[in-house]
């Protein structure tokens, strides 16, 4: 992937390729809608990066365990715009953001809260996806979706 990713525009990748998918990769090539998509998978630098095919642990394998840079994490995912992130507000109950469409146009973002703790790095992942919320905006519009945590 290195070597492509500098010689491209833009790299689309489907995960389940169904009968639609051609007006849909055509839709978003021609800017009839926005990708909003993110990515259910981390994808590594190098294969040198994973771990032996035998060893069917998680260690090495996801953005949970990653310990080298990836070419792209877990998550990942642009739009033809950008959304604005800030405010962070956090509790022991409620974590809250405030998120703004920068565009003219109505888009579609997927907002994702990541948890981290103190015992990262010795048992524990490194980072994990707890909550995301996927939310319509108008052009210019923002919103503070909060994401409840239970214990």
């Amino acid at each position: 992937m290195p070597e492509l990713y500098g010689l491209v525009d833009a790299i689309v990748y489907d995960c389940y390729p169904e009968d639609e998918d051609g007006n849909v990769v055509a839709d978003i090539f021609f800017r009839d809608v926005s990708p909003s998509g993110k990515l259910p998978l981390t994808f590594p630098k190098s294969v040198k990066n994973l771990p032996p095919y035998g060893n069917y642990s998680m260690k090495r394998c996801t953005y949970k365990y990653a310990t080298a840079e990836p070419q792209f994490l877990f998550g990942f995912g642009l739009s033809y715009t950008t959304f604005e992130y800030s405010d962070l507000k956090a509790s022991r109950k409620v974590v809250e953001v405030s998120v703004k469409n920068t565009s003219r146009v109505v888009l579609e973002e997927v907002v994702q809260l990541y948890l981290s703790w103190s015992m990262v790095g010795k048992k524990d992942p490194n980072t994990i996806l707890v909550k995301f919320k996927r939310s319509n905006f108008a052009p210019d519009e923002s919103k503070k979706p909060a994401f409840s945590l239970g214990e």
